[in-house]
């Protein structure tokens, strides 16, 4: 094996490796070209508890928005906070009022409260619109219009628009640098008859290709994101030392961009029905049962229980209704996709179906069974059954 054939190897090995990215574990990465978007791959066996690697398409001519889950919800005199042990804190705007709030980094502090907000961007705009709600005298009013932004698809698919427009012409260069690297890199090594002339045109090209790509990598970064001055100067560095992260400067300046929008938001604005009803299906779900150990609250209060139950069934409710605007049947989602012959109850939230009735389900503790209300011809009624039993998976 020849010099130049161990580069383009160890090039393409740089390449791939820019192609994965060490994403938040709870966050919805959806990677696609030309409107067709689908869900990034993400083994659960590279990564941890907070952080795992999604694989992303190998084409620089896609895009790939990541919206994160959040970690706080607002409620009408209050705000709740899942802290980075997992535990839900309850700050009313009155305590807020009389704290720091301020960014660091892609966190947000309230006093000695810290939580994810999943990008710098979403951390600064958070921060302004909780010292907002904290100083207004009728928040209500308030918290009502961000859920209502929050939960959007229309403004989600506004946004993605305007985002693929602006990273278009950067697009459409990372594929070129990335084509004549490797397309035109091989073929003049092995079919031109001057090699070192035409290694000197090769590499004057790939130059010219990769400090366009630069500068308007620079000038979408400036568009986007105008306060984030660090991160550009940091992704300026790194790709000048290597063209392979000048190719994928889309996807870094994408990530970014949609970080206060909601995951099924951004899902219903980009994903097609098909695609888009199972992932509604678990996110509905999973907000309007949650399982006993994903609400525990530092107080150990029930009236915190309460608050943290009731302000997920109403964002659950916000995303069901901008289901209902797609054309989406929102009480079908809740139903399993077909009932088994023998069963005769099945779980809300991760739909498992059993042939005797149960209390809850094995898999989800907390979570109650429904059973289905007149046998396997009629899977559009139910009613939650609270007597025990044993269970037997259909």
């Amino acid at each position: 094996m020849t010099d130049a054939e161990i580069l383009l190897l160890v090039g393409a090995a740089i390449y791939c490796s820019e192609c994965v990215n060490w994403l938040p574990a709870r966050c919805l990465v959806l990677t696609g070209g030309h409107g067709r978007m689908r869900c990034a791959a993400a083994p659960e066996f590279l990564g941890n508890e907070h952080k795992r690697l999604f694989v992303l398409s190998l084409l620089p001519t896609t895009t790939t928005l990541v919206a994160r889950h959040p970690a706080y919800l607002f409620c009408d005199e209050s705000l709740l906070l899942e802290l980075d042990n997992r535990t839900w804190q309850l700050l009313t705007f009155g305590q807020i009022a009389a704290s720091e709030v301020r960014a660091d980094g892609d966190r947000v502090l309230i006093g000695e409260h810290r939580f994810q907000a999943g990008t710098r961007r979403a951390a600064r705009q958070l921060c302004r619109l909780i010292q907002r709600l904290a100083e207004a005298p009728q928040p209500s009013p308030l918290v009502a219009a961000h859920l209502r932004r929050y939960t959007d698809p229309e403004r989600a698919e506004r946004r993605t628009h305007v985002l693929r427009e602006r990273l278009q012409l950067l697009q459409q260069l990372q594929f070129m640098l990335l084509t004549w690297i490797f397309g035109a890199g091989i073929f003049l090594y092995y079919f031109s008859a001057a090699p070192w002339q035409a290694l000197l045109r090769y590499l004057s090209i790939a130059v010219v290709i990769w400090m366009a790509a630069i500068g308007v990598a620079w000038c979408c970064s400036r568009r986007l994101n105008p306060a984030g001055s660090s991160d550009r100067w940091k992704e300026l560095f790194f790709s000048l030392v290597s063209p392979m992260h000048a190719v994928r400067a889309s996807d870094r300046l994408s990530l970014d961009a949609l970080g206060d929008e909601h995951p099924l938001a951004v899902a219903i604005a980009t994903m097609p029905h098909r695609r888009l009803e199972p992932l509604a299906r678990q996110y509905i779900a999973e907000l309007r049962h949650p399982l006993t150990s994903e609400s525990p609250v530092s107080d150990d209060s029930q009236a915190t229980r309460a608050l943290l139950r009731d302000s997920r069934r109403t964002l659950a409710d916000a995303l069901a209704d901008s289901l209902s605007r797609k054309g989406i049947d929102v009480d079908k989602l809740s139903l399993p996709d077909q009932q088994d012959q023998d069963a005769v109850c099945w779980c809300q939230r991760c739909f498992s179906q059993y042939t005797r009735l149960i209390n809850e389900c094995p898999s989800c503790p907390g979570v109650a069974t429904r059973k289905f209300a007149d046998g396997p011809s009629n899977i559009n009624t139910g009613s939650t059954y609270h007597e025990n039993g044993d269970s037997e998976v259909a």
